[in-house]
């Protein structure tokens, strides 16, 4: 449900398409490194995933497909009778939400991630380990490379984002000095944009301010929301700034966008691990923490004990975590059947799941 919740608050600042009558097919691959990933992969994970959106008049229609391009599921958001319906294609089956369901179900969902809801009993909160201090960097950097891309002339822009984490632990015992850790991740993304003014792109943004006016999302609620946010969370509120003022050179369609995520740890905290494993050879040794929520998650009394090489290989102050990739693959304007927006004759209503 939280999956579903975070796509269509997305949805809304995230680029797309949308026209009366258009068609919109993109396919996303993503590959996991290291032992992770190998298990991933001899599982079947990682293939690309192909999802398609339509759009005419006042509906909208999202397909996914299973490895093997079949179609899965499809959701219709109907502005008109507002209502969400997900299709199951396998099942032959659909289910319905209004959109004053989803409402009280955001309120609710909400409630319970702040633990407001009538009869509950607030939840005793763990003082916290380490204290974290940031340090965000942000870089867009126009290359000049154009490349056609499903039938749009695209521009490719280098996104970079530097982030810094050092955490210092909070409880110690009395007379030993607090450790320390540095680490952080670089997110590099290649983005190839269209930044051409059509009537899809147009229809696009009305369609999303129709939806979200229908959902109860007020014009200037977003900026009040992400205004808290930054005003408890300084230095996320800078980062944020610092993306704001880059922001006009990522304006247009992203047609591919190729995303590399990589772990870096500082020279100190290397030297700490290679310490902390000639302390503690004759403890069980696991492999190094490759992100900052690992290396925090490790700060305590044994926050060393653990961080070990990986492999007897050496330390790295930098690995790769991920790669993704996702691309526009076909950008139509044709007219589309009525059918496809419409539920198939002979599929059964059924309750959503979580309900009674």
């Amino acid at each position: 449900m939280k999956t579903a919740l975070l796509f269509v608050c997305l949805s809304f600042a995230l680029v797309s398409i949308a026209a009366a009558d258009v068609k919109y097919v993109s396919t996303t691959s993503w590959k996991l490194e290291g032992a992770v990933g190998t298990m991933v992969k001899l599982f079947g994970g990682g293939k690309p995933v192909k999802t398609a959106d339509y759009y005419t008049d006042d509906v909208k229609r999202s397909d996914t497909f299973d490895n093997k391009e079949r179609l899965e599921t499809s959701q219709l958001v109907d502005l008109n009778q507002e209502l969400f319906i997900t299709i199951d294609h396998k099942k032959k089956e659909y289910s319905q939400m209004t959109f004053d369901e989803w409402k009280e179900m955001m309120k609710s969902t909400m409630a319970q991630l702040k633990g407001e809801e009538q009869g509950e009993a607030p939840e005793e909160k763990e003082e916290p380990q380490a204290e974290v201090k940031w340090d965000v960097k942000v870089d867009v950097q126009e290359t000049g490379e154009k490349e056609t891309i499903a039938g749009k002339n695209a521009e490719k822009v280098i996104l970079t984002l530097d982030l810094d984490a050092e955490a210092t632990e909070t409880e110690v015992a009395e007379g030993e000095e607090p450790e320390s850790v540095k680490g952080g991740i670089i997110v590099t993304s290649s983005q190839w944009l269209y930044k051409g003014e059509d009537a899809a792109q147009k229809e696009m943004n009305d369609f999303n301010m129709r939806l979200a006016a229908k959902l109860g999302f007020a014009p200037g609620e977003a900026q009040d929301m992400m205004e808290q946010v930054m005003g408890q969370n300084p230095q996320l509120g800078e980062a944020i700034e610092a993306m704001q003022k880059e922001a006009d050179k990522l304006q247009g369609m992203a047609m591919r966008v190729e995303t590399l995520y990589q772990s870096k740890i500082d020279p100190e905290t290397v030297k700490k691990m290679e310490e902390a494993k000639a302390k503690e050879k004759e403890e069980e040794t696991t492999e190094i923490p490759t992100s900052v929520g690992g290396l925090i998650g490790g700060l305590g009394k044994k926050m060393m004990k653990k961080q070990m090489e990986k492999k007897d290989q050496g330390v790295k102050e930098r690995s790769a975590l991920m790669n993704s990739k996702t691309e526009v693959l076909e950008f139509d304007t044709s007219s589309l059947s009525a059918s496809l927006f419409e539920v198939p004759s002979g599929f059964k209503l059924v309750e959503r799941k979580g309900e009674e």
